[in-house]
């Protein structure tokens, strides 16, 4: 839900500031580049954190409060994190198209080729092992990993909660290295100019 929402919302905002004119205008003012990067991902943050509590509302609404349970503080971290790490995504897809017609391109089967592979629209335990091996490279993998850790206990015990912390943990550090290959790009990118 993540995925597709914030990075086609996201992404088509980004590739107006991609426009020839609008770049020359904001390379010319007198806010740096790293200001400005930094202001883009607060904002992205802002919808991010809105569309998260609304899914959260929806998903108390329609399990009329049974969702939330024991589970409930790594269940919130996991779908916090999973925000974060797609904010990221949407945050480099928007840096590299150069028109919003891209986006979509992009978007639509990026978002699904990584639910099918990393276990949000097949469970983990039906993908084979060589598939498994490649999706440990993508943040959904450990997401829905971590999800599936969550939903095979009542009460975690301890090293159940090392590893639901620790595939937590993994999906931050995915957002850290997307989002410094996202700055260097838009560093590269001005350098050019």
């Amino acid at each position: 839900f993540y995925i597709p929402t914030l990075c086609s919302i996201l992404g088509l905002i980004l590739a107006g500031f991609q426009r020839k004119d609008m770049k020359q205008r904001m390379n010319i003012s007198s806010i740096s580049l790293w200001r400005q990067n930094v202001e883009a991902l607060m904002a992205f943050l802002m919808l991010g954190v809105g569309l998260w509590l609304l899914s959260l509302g929806v998903i108390q609404c329609i399990s009329k409060g049974s969702f939330f349970h024991s589970q409930l503080l790594p269940y919130l971290a996991n779908t916090f994190v999973m925000m974060l790490v797609t904010l990221s995504l949407a945050f480099l897809i928007g840096i590299l198209v150069k028109k919003a017609v891209q986006v979509n391109m992009i978007v639509t089967p990026f978002s699904l080729g990584l639910c099918f592979i990393c276990g949000v629209f097949v469970p983990l335990k039906l993908l084979g092992e060589q598939v498994k091996r490649v999706a440990q490279f993508l943040p959904v993998y450990w997401y829905s990993k971590t999800n599936d850790l969550l939903g095979d206990y009542q009460t975690l015990p301890a090293k159940i909660q090392e590893r639901v912390w620790q595939g937590i943990g993994i999906q931050l550090v995915f957002m850290a290295a997307i989002i410094g290959v996202t700055l260097m790009l838009t560093k590269m990118r001005q350098q050019e100019r």
